[in-house]
């Protein structure tokens, strides 16, 4: 048998030794810990997705509105809400609208907190540049958007609470004409 022979026989066999070492140590290398790492979104994630389980495990409020106003964008999120009703906003309501918009969102946030309230670990999915895809213990995948340094709207079970916001307060202008009142009576609430 020729060299090249017996190289031949044998090498098959390194090289799918090789593959699968080089295989395994890329999985390894995608492990969410190292994701994590590699994602420059990670702590403003982190930070925030601790502070909801935080706000989830107290159960209160206070502490959901608290979650919000240190780690996301309420004004963007908020003002993006209003659609097309944004110009019916008068500039000396804002800070009304903006305060009823945050209560809301915390209530919002407070009744839908299962997930958080049930986990202790936030762990780091995927990262595609300002979106960042986590899940809690292994389940209940959420994916974050971010800028400059906040979350501005996050997606849970398909739904992106921006979006969700932007049709309930809609529904709720639609109803009533576009009549800003309506709206902030009903944030009031």
């Amino acid at each position: 048998m020729s060299k090249s022979g017996s190289s031949f026989r044998i090498f098959p066999a390194v090289s799918i030794w090789v593959a699968a070492l080089a295989l395994s140590a890329a999985i390894g290398m995608y492990t969410p810990q190292s994701l994590a790492a590699s994602c420059p979104a990670a702590p403003t994630v982190m930070r925030a997705g601790s502070a909801f389980m935080a706000a989830a495990h107290s159960g209160t409020l206070a502490s959901f509105s608290s979650a919000l106003a240190q780690h996301t964008d309420v004004r963007g999120a908020a003002l993006f809400a209003l659609g097309q009703y944004r110009s019916e906003l008068p500039p000396a309501r804002q800070r009304e609208y903006l305060t009823g918009a945050q209560s809301y969102i915390a209530r919002f946030l407070m009744q839908h907190a299962g997930p958080f309230r049930e986990s202790r670990n936030l762990v780091i999915e995927s990262c595609r540049g300002n979106l960042v895809e986590t899940s809690l213990d292994g389940r209940s995948r959420m994916l974050w958007r971010l800028s400059g340094g906040r979350v501005k709207d996050v997606q849970v079970s398909g739904v992106w609470l921006a979006i969700e916001l932007r049709s309930k307060f809609g529904g709720i202008l639609r109803q009533h004409r576009g009549n800003i009142d309506a709206l902030l009576d009903y944030l009031a609430r």
